[in-house]
């Protein structure tokens, strides 16, 4: 089971369509084998997240929502499946739960950068009705940011929230940041 999830993982992180598609299949093996390996389901999880955004295919975020919480039931002191299950809650538009999902993600592992990247998205997505959510939102992905200054993500949404919210120099500073690291 460690085996395919390894091989997984490797995929995972090279988030490429094909890549994610094997990563997909290592890790079904890996439960095939433990369906009690809660990484291995965090890692399912994560993946039918990011076959969302692709395929736009509401039975990949159902799938990724059933994984994660599968993920946490089994070590609720696994942080990353609170950080993608945050995402898959914003997605659904449950910007609560994705809030306080993603709050135990980051307390959890405050240096993980996508903790902090997602409930800085879920903060932002509740903007329009809250709008001291747009300072959260900041705060946020500014923690991202310091984790993991090189993910260009976190830039252009941190660009973008200043720009939205009048402060044009930060918004021009991050958006350099952002051309800065696109042109490495």
């Amino acid at each position: 089971a460690y085996e395919h999830y390894a091989r997984g993982r490797r995929n995972f992180t090279q988030a490429g369509k094909e890549s994610l598609e094997v990563a997909r299949q290592d890790f079904e093996r890996a439960l095939e084998i433990d369906d009690h390996y809660a990484l291995a389901h965090a890692g399912l999880g994560a993946v039918h997240a990011l076959r969302c955004l692709n395929r736009r295919d509401p039975e990949d975020l159902a799938a990724a929502g059933h994984h994660l919480e599968r993920a946490i039931a089994l070590d609720p002191e696994l942080a990353e499946p609170y950080a993608w299950l945050c995402y898959v809650r914003m997605r659904s538009n449950q910007t609560e739960q994705a809030i306080a999902t993603g709050r135990r993600g980051v307390e959890l592992q405050p240096d993980m950068a996508i903790a902090h990247y997602f409930l800085g998205l879920s903060y932002f997505s509740g903007g329009e009705s809250k709008p001291a959510y747009f300072c959260e939102a900041g705060r946020s992905l500014l923690r991202a940011a310091a984790a993991d200054p090189r993910w260009q993500p976190t830039w252009y949404v941190l660009s973008y929230l200043a720009l939205l919210t009048g402060q044009y120099e930060r918004a021009e500073l991050f958006a350099g940041r952002l051309l800065e690291l696109a042109a490495s």
